[in-house]
């Protein structure tokens, strides 16, 4: 179930960002413009009556990677669904830091349904990024995608209202 939970987070969410950034403390895009590599994954994960969950994996050898450029736009060679992980696609659209969010805003491959999708940024420095996607990530991502992608703000909606707790932390450094 946990495994299913945290593709279903990621679907949803389709890249991988999270953010605990004050308002005030807005990162520039030309902050973290450049190649970033995905190194690991740490998740817990608390399904209500049942005991948390916690895992993590290093997956720097899947080559994972997004690109971000200084000129808000971005491109990332994997695609999360429900099912999994499809490292063969691609998606590219537009960001933006907002409100101590990092907002990516693309089509989905398969869908072709518009996509706006808010993680938090935990640590931005000039070598690593640490994204983490949480409740509040999910529920502005679920407000965000009610107009254009009824269906994901449902799937959304749906999680949230089974977990107690959703945490799951993406360590990317620079390429």
């Amino acid at each position: 179930m946990k495994k299913t939970l945290i593709l279903i987070a990621l679907t949803i969410s389709t890249a991988f960002f999270a953010t605990s950034c004050k308002n005030d403390d807005e990162v520039a895009p030309s902050a973290v413009a450049g190649s970033w590599s995905l190194q690991s994954y740490e998740s817990e994960i608390k399904v209500k009556g049942e005991d948390s969950e916690k895992d993590g994996e290093d997956v720097s050898a899947s080559k994972l990677f997004m690109n971000l450029a200084a000129d808000g736009t971005f491109t990332s060679n994997s695609v999360f669904s429900v099912e999994d992980v499809v490292s063969n696609e691609s998606i590219s659209g537009k960001y933006e830091f907002k409100d101590g969010f990092l907002v990516l805003k693309y089509k989905d491959p398969e869908t072709k349904a518009d996509v706006v999708f808010y993680s938090k940024v935990k640590t931005s420095t000039s070598s690593e990024l640490v994204l983490v996607i949480d409740k509040d990530a999910l529920l502005k991502t679920a407000q965000a995608s009610s107009a254009t992608d009824p269906e994901t703000a449902e799937g959304i909606t749906l999680i949230l209202l089974l977990v107690e707790k959703l945490e799951i932390t993406f360590k990317y450094k620079k390429a």
